[in-house]
């Protein structure tokens, strides 16, 4: 039987987490688009949305109590995009602050 904690799981998530990126910024990123037309904030309006699926799969693939793992093999994997899905990324309060910057945007 195969582990949840293999890295070719945790490859295989990444590579699922990269392939729903474009989307989902695509997805929430358009009615922002299309009231009030500022890209730079729409980009901000979408993100904490994208993010909170993203970490949603991490959970679901591994499961909460293995994400910190994931996690620790994605920031010493050695690839050169590790600041895409930093855990930083997915608490509360990065992506609260992504959210009210970009109604920030929405006024200039």
């Amino acid at each position: 039987m195969r582990s949840e904690l293999a890295v070719a799981n945790f490859r295989r998530i990444l590579l699922v987490n990269w392939l729903l990126t474009g989307p989902l910024l695509l997805l929430f990123a358009w009615p922002y688009w299309v009231v009030v037309g500022n890209l730079p904030g729409a980009a901000l309006f979408a993100l904490p949305f994208a993010l909170t699926i993203l970490h949603g799969h991490i959970s679901l693939a591994v499961g909460d109590a293995h994400r910190n793992a994931f996690f620790r093999w994605h920031r010493n994997s050695g690839f050169p995009w590790n600041w895409a899905f930093h855990p930083a990324l997915f608490r509360l309060r990065v992506r609260f602050i992504l959210f009210t910057t970009s109604l920030i945007f929405a006024w200039f």
